[in-house]
């Protein structure tokens, strides 16, 4: 069939035709335009090497594990830069043979620090070597892969700071101490002289709180059981030396517990070695009218811990007391069901969350020695109440109360769970993958905490979704943060080395595999008048940021000040999450 058009509708056709091409060429000229401007952006915005200069933010900053990755962990670096470095080239050079793998930068972890990026460099199929990462003309400093032997000596060096902080009995690091403690300054007993010396002083100066003593004594105690150091005869005998203090504070003839040597005085007084201490017969508190089950419920869970480890052979202490004490100091617990704080007044050294995590752990080891059902439901009781009180999972107790009642199969890792994934998803939006909303004091042994509670919920649910957030933290502690600084002293190329710590700063020594506190709010620092170098003097001056704020100066208590528990959550951490 033929179709004959009128002129008007030819005319119609032909004007369409001609807006088609005019769209055409149209199309065609913004695809033009567009490529020209993409590729007059890669010219612009390409880094040109000769502009890089070093201690300015125009400068890639590869961050690296300096003390070694694990070869079966994740292993990443991350890269700190105002620099555009995205499709960008970098290599790791392996050091030992020679051999280059090249690879391109995708993945920019945002701004964040002062820095407005944060790039991700995976290499999570190195094979064990020596290597260093090259992105145009700066350099990593070299770092390892390698199986646990990584870590052969650090439980061991760790270990030294419980030797560092000795009371009592001459050590290699400091004389005869504080054999005099001490004279009990508060309630019935006001007055009466008691034999309290030993234990650990509890950081960097001379305090003893029962408390950080019993969580030090219960950490090195769950690392026999579940981890595997490499000299456990080391542990042991830290172990022993602190359950032996641990006996002392329990006063059977009046039913009473000590929770303290020492008060805000010893802060006063300035540094000094402890044999030259002219505090004699120190202080000594005992717990409050009506209070103390916290104190109760660490102290005897150490002392159960021991009895246990006893049973098992992987402590040789025949002549104990240690459940006899332990039952006791558990009842007085009960029959003082309040929280007695880690102080004096509005002095408070350590907060405490509630007594009901304390309780739980030392209820269900009792449990585990007994078999008395009383004991297992008071387990259950208290740690459903804690959870009632506080959002805090972390404690010591806590962690560990949750693991041996899941072991007794009692189904309780639903908080671990949410508390875990709080601290996943702050991980995994943080350009460092730093686990908490904000840092504060003592920012850095709580993130080993966090670590120990995904071990345990991962020991306990065998759910492995969360095992990354073990590698940040291992990662973060060993100087992928914002100053690129191994917190451990002796391990890495650049670690913390002017500890808050009296014998350390006036004997003028360094010991290795001390963990420091890491950053806190630059406010909190002058909130609490701590000096602060100035730039030109700090190292770290271009790294530094007011929500995070870190210098290694032997006077900064809040950043560089380490502790007991601090150390023993460290070789827990080591021997246990790492070697898992």
């Amino acid at each position: 069939m033929e179709i004959y058009l009128t002129t008007r509708q030819s005319s119609c056709v032909n004007a369409m035709k001609i807006g088609r091409r005019k769209l055409v060429l149209t199309l065609l000229t913004i695809l033009v335009i567009g490529i020209v401007i993409y590729q007059v952006s890669v010219l612009l915005y390409t880094p040109n090497e000769t502009t890089w200069k070093i201690g300015t933010k125009n400068y890639p900053y590869i961050f690296v594990n300096q003390v070694g990755y694990l070869a079966n962990h994740k292993k990443y670096a991350i890269v700190r830069t105002n620099l555009n470095l995205m499709n960008y080239k970098y290599t790791i050079k392996d050091l030992i043979h020679g051999t280059e793998i090249n690879a391109t930068i995708t993945r920019d972890l945002g701004a964040g620090y002062g820095f407005k990026h944060h790039y991700l460099l995976e290499f999570n199929d190195l094979l064990p070597g020596t290597y260093v990462i090259i992105i145009g003309n700066a350099t990593s400093t070299p770092f390892t892969v390698l199986d646990y032997s990584l870590f052969s000596n650090l439980t061991e060096d760790v270990a030294l700071f419980f030797e560092l902080n000795r009371c009592g009995k001459a050590t290699k690091f400091h004389e005869e101490c504080h054999i005099d403690d001490g004279i009990i300054y508060n309630g019935p007993l006001k007055g009466t002289h008691v034999n309290i010396t030993g234990g650990w002083h509890d950081a960097g100066d001379y305090l003893k709180f029962t408390s950080t003593i019993a969580q030090t004594v219960i950490l090195l105690e769950e690392t026999l059981l579940y981890g595997r150091p490499k000299n456990k005869t080391i542990i042991v005998r830290e172990i022993l030396w602190g359950l032996d203090f641990l006996e002392k504070t329990w006063i059977p003839e009046h039913e009473t517990l000590i929770y303290m040597v020492g008060n805000q005085t010893d802060h006063e007084l300035g540094f000094r070695l402890p044999e030259e201490d002219t505090l004699r017969n120190r202080p000594v508190y005992v717990c409050e009218e009506n209070k103390g089950a916290n104190i109760a419920g660490l102290v005897s869970s150490a002392l159960s811990l021991g009895y246990i480890l006893q049973s098992k052979s992987l402590i040789n202490e025949s002549e104990n007391n240690w459940l006899d004490i332990a039952l006791e100091v558990y009842n007085f617990g009960l029959r003082n069901l309040e929280v007695q704080e880690n102080g004096l007044g509005d002095w408070i050294a350590y907060p405490e969350y509630g007594f009901e995590d304390d309780m739980a752990l030392a209820s269900i080891l009792l449990y585990n020695i007994t078999k008395n059902q009383t004991y297992y439901q008071n387990a259950v009781n208290f740690h459903t109440e804690f959870y009632q009180k506080t959002d805090v999972s972390t404690t010591v107790s806590n962690i560990f109360a949750t693991l041996h009642l899941s072991e007794n199969g009692y189904e309780s890792t639903l908080p671990f769970y949410g508390d875990i994934e709080w601290f996943w998803d702050n991980a995994n939006h943080d350009p460092l993958y730093y686990p908490y909303d904000e840092y504060f004091w003592s920012s850095v042994p709580a993130m080993v905490s966090v670590a120990v509670e995904t071990w345990a919920y991962e020991k306990i649910s065998e759910d492995s979704q969360y095992n990354a957030l073990i590698d940040y933290i291992h990662n973060y502690i060993f100087g992928i943060n914002q100053w690129g600084i191994s917190f451990v002293s002796g391990y890495g190329n650049i670690y913390s080395r002017n500890l808050h710590h009296q014998i350390l700063y006036l004997k003028n020594i360094t010991i290795p595999g001390i963990l420091a506190e890491g950053g806190a709010p630059k406010s909190l620092l002058e909130e609490y008048g701590i000096y602060i170098l100035p730039d030109d003097d700090d190292p770290f001056a271009l790294f530094q940021s007011n929500e995070a704020f870190y210098q290694d100066v032997y006077w900064n208590y809040i950043t560089n000040e380490p502790t007991i528990r601090t150390q023993a959550y460290l070789i827990f951490f080591i021997s246990t999450c790492l070697s898992s």
